[in-house]
């Protein structure tokens, strides 16, 4: 027997349109029910009133009637209802079964959410990529505004001021702790930035004699361009030359740059089997 003919609001027409496609922007909600299931009665004014009071164009909701549509109930296993399903990029990401309360819901929901910072991260993260270094400050100093506990924006300010100001850009980095993510990258950072502090107060004069000192310092101003490669090959030359070298600073500097690059990025990938075989020849 249906209990209540309301359900039809947010009811699916085009599958591949309405979840699909959609999910490819942004995060869509499917809701499996059936109109003699008390539980998916229950629960669909709940999920209204969520998508009413908190989705403002972050996520979408969609709602599956079983019976009318049992080739998706098939397609997609559903052997109890209600039963929800969140699609991001055409794919099941989450899912959960039954009744659930409003809060309950939002606070599942919240963490697949978009996350508009991370949209500016990326777009710093590339800006500075592409050397438009205003650009990247300008927008991680907008982000460290509202939010000051934005690490990740810390990493990016400290390189847009890099060797230019290693002073400066120590001291963004300050505030990111051993219980941040972010922490690793930062002591890479704080490592290469104390190398430059300590280039521009005598441009070097103060390092000891030796094999490795020219090739340092040629390594160290490749990196305050940016100049990855060339920065690796010479610093890679260093540690088969004078590994010994001032405390051993190849070896270090070389793994600073691994760190603050991820070993995925193309160029850190292609020479840290270089760098492995110089390590321990």
């Amino acid at each position: 027997k249906e209990l209540n003919a309301g359900m039809a609001n947010f009811e699916v027409d085009q599958f591949e349109v309405d979840v699909l496609e959609r999910s490819e922007t942004k995060p869509v909600l499917v809701d499996f029910w059936a109109p003699w299931c008390r539980p998916c009665l229950a629960l669909g004014p709940v999920l209204e009133e969520a998508y009413q009071e908190s989705a403002d164009g972050r996520w979408e909701l969609v709602k599956v009637n079983t019976e009318d549509r049992p080739e998706l109930a098939q397609r997609f296993q559903i052997r109890s209802i209600p039963s929800l399903k969140l699609f991001v990029n055409r794919e099941v990401v989450s899912e959960q079964h039954g009744a659930l309360p409003k809060k309950a819901i939002l606070d599942w929901l919240e963490e697949f959410m978009p996350n508009p910072a991370q949209g500016l991260l990326d777009e710093a993260t590339s800006s500075l990529e592409a050397g438009q270094y205003d650009k990247c400050e300008e927008i991680v100093r907008g982000l460290l505004e509202e939010n000051p506990d934005n690490d990740p924006a810390r990493l990016l300010l400290a390189q847009t001021l890099w060797s230019q100001a290693p002073a400066e850009a120590l001291s963004i980095l300050q505030p990111i702790q051993p219980d941040s993510e972010s922490y690793d990258t930062a002591e890479a950072l704080r490592a290469l930035l104390n190398e430059f502090e300590f280039l521009t107060s005598d441009t070097g004069a103060a390092l000891p004699d030796g094999k490795g000192k020219e090739i340092w310092i040629s390594g160290l101003k490749e990196v305050g361009n940016r100049n990855w490669e060339p920065a690796l090959k010479a610093w890679i030359s260093g540690l088969e030359s004078d590994r010994h070298y001032r405390d051993e600073c190849f070896q270090k500097g070389l793994k600073s740059i691994f760190v603050l690059l991820g070993i995925r990025h193309p160029i850190a990938s292609k020479y840290h089997r270089a760098f492995t075989s110089a390590l321990y020849s």
